[in-house]
This record gives structure tokens, sequence and C-alpha cells, in this order.
């Protein structure tokens, strides 16, 4: 998360799981059009732990942390991949849908493609 925060998204992709390159590459393309202004917010954010969650297997995790940037607990997904813990990331998790005084981000089909076979949906939040 701090890779992200700091716009280092090749750094990023060392802690993601595999799954989740697409979702960081299209957050890439938001992050460079940011203002200097917001991208300063988000660097200066504080990421605090507030809650962990391991299954019974062992193999996924969920991470509550509060981001002091948006004063909201976000939950993480994290998957153990050869016996390392990845963060799983989704559009959900990194682009906010409805934000009080935000504007929701407009994706321009001819600038973006994405291939959504890739990216790994919760069936059953659905």
């Amino acid at each position: 998360m701090h890779a992200i925060q700091q716009s280092n998204f090749e750094q990023a992709k060392e802690y993601i799981t595999k799954e989740s390159h697409q979702v960081l590459t299209l957050y890439s393309f938001f992050d460079g059009r940011r203002t200097a202004e917001e991208r300063e917010k988000i660097k200066q954010a504080e990421i605090k732990v507030l809650d962990t969650k391991q299954n019974d297997a062992g193999d996924k995790a969920q991470v509550t942390i509060l981001n002091s940037s948006t004063q909201q607990k976000e939950t993480l997904q994290l998957v153990k991949e050869n016996a390392t813990w990845k963060i799983s990331l989704t559009f959900e998790s990194i682009i906010p849908i409805s934000a009080p005084g935000v504007e929701t981000p407009v994706l321009d089909s001819t600038i973006v493609t994405l291939d959504t076979s890739l990216v790994p949906l919760d069936t059953a939040s659905h």
C-alpha cells in the first residue's frame, strides 16, 4: 500500500497477486490524472491496521485499515501465493465509486481496454 501511495507501481507489483496487475495498471492511469496536491495528500496519508482475520485454511485473510486521507475504513483481501501474503486488488478497492465531494471517474472505452476475464470476481457478494 505504501508503494501505491508513492506511485511506485513497479514495486507495488511485488506485493499484489498476479491477477491484480491489471487493476494496478488502471489505478496508475487515474493516478497520472491527479493534481500534484491530490498526489501529495495520498503520499502523506497514514495507513493504520485495525483488524486482521485469517480463514481456517490459512490461505486467505482480510486486513481492515484506516486510511487517514479519506478517514474511512477499508478492507484489503490477502491471498497466499507461494507461501507469501499478497494483496488481491479489485476495481472497487482502488477506485471510489461514490464519495461526498468526489467526482466519480468516467472511463472512456476508447482509451482504456480491460480484459475482465483476468480480474477475479467475488461472486458471493453479487
